[in-house]
């Protein structure tokens, strides 16, 4: 069987807009779902800092002292962390000084 091609008749060269319109509508999904990934992630470390900072000087008002590390908190003030998601580093340098909380979301 011996089939000819003619020239400039090529699917590419047919089917160019559709093709260039769904690789565009490809682009937009991808671009969008990440957008909207870094911004879910954002406000669920916000919460979590916000739920922290809540937690400590709750317990410094009842206490006396800020909490000396995160088990404490997690154990005394409901505070869950997820540690398959997020990293939380607690620094605490005097049980009257306020404690340096950072949230880094693993990757």
């Amino acid at each position: 069987m011996n089939i000819k091609w003619k020239k400039g008749s090529g699917f590419l060269r047919k089917n160019f807009f559709t093709i260039s319109l769904f690789l565009a509508f490809l682009l937009f999904l991808i671009v969008s779902t990440n957008s909207l990934e870094k911004s879910n992630n954002k406000e669920s470390i916000k919460s979590l800092e916000n739920a922290l900072n809540k937690a400590v000087v709750e317990c410094y008002a009842i206490e006396g002292y800020y909490p000396p590390n995160i088990d404490y908190i997690a154990s005394n003030y409901g505070i869950s962390i997820d540690d398959d998601k997020y990293i939380v580093h607690y620094e605490i340098f005097a049980s009257n000084i306020y404690p340096d909380i950072n949230i880094i979301i693993k990757r």
